[in-house]
């Protein structure tokens, strides 16, 4: 017996700093984050953000476009 749907999700974050105890001060900021989802609907989602010294730099085109549910 088949599944009559099927999906997956994909969450990848690469974050990194350094933070100075004694001053309370992080450095060296940086972040990014991918997020996929897809389905055997044919449903599919692909978004990725990435952000330096605490200022989000870029967000990729494909954010944008809203997953449409049935």
């Amino acid at each position: 017996m088949s599944p009559g749907f099927t999906g997956g999700v994909d969450n990848v974050v690469d974050a990194k700093d350094t933070l100075n105890f004694n001053t309370g001060i992080n450095t060296n900021a940086a972040s990014s984050q991918r997020y996929t989802l897809g389905n055997s609907l044919g449903q599919f989602y692909d978004c990725e953000i990435a952000s330096q010294g605490n200022v989000l730099k870029s967000v990729a085109k494909t954010c944008d476009h809203p997953i449409k549910f049935k």
